[in-house]
């Protein structure tokens, strides 16, 4: 199998998307990005043969209204696992977001070097 429609891969890789949202903070989760025969890591954007480069993870931006300027910020995790994780912090009505291990933090991060309420990300 070594070739596929970029549409079906697209299709396929939507279908093990996991979604969270909250207030501020959408995240969008994916586990096990690998080919399912070989285990070969996907990445995360393909050249196509005219050169063409397209990313294969696809996730909502926030939408703003026409003349608004869009305040936003989207952050990858990057890891050695076949997992990825993206979170899309929208900063149009706030001025500051909370990073950390802690429950009541607006982006969650699962690592055990990372502190309950870690960092602040401010709009100025």
């Amino acid at each position: 199998m070594g070739l596929i429609h970029l549409d079906c891969l697209k299709e396929w890789l939507k279908s093990k998307k996991i979604q969270r949202q909250g207030e501020v903070v959408s995240t969008f989760f994916w586990k096990n990005l690998e080919c399912e025969l070989c285990k070969q890591r996907f990445p995360i954007e393909i050249e196509l043969k005219n050169k063409e480069k397209h990313a294969i993870l696809e996730y909502d931006l926030p939408i703003y209204e026409a003349g608004e300027q869009p305040h936003y910020i989207v952050l990858e995790s990057i890891s050695s696992n076949t997992s990825k994780v993206v979170h899309v912090l929208n900063l149009l009505e706030e001025d500051q977001v909370s990073l950390g291990r802690g429950h009541d933090i607006a982006v969650r991060v699962t690592d055990i070097s990372v502190s309950r309420c870690h960092a602040f990300i401010k709009k100025s």
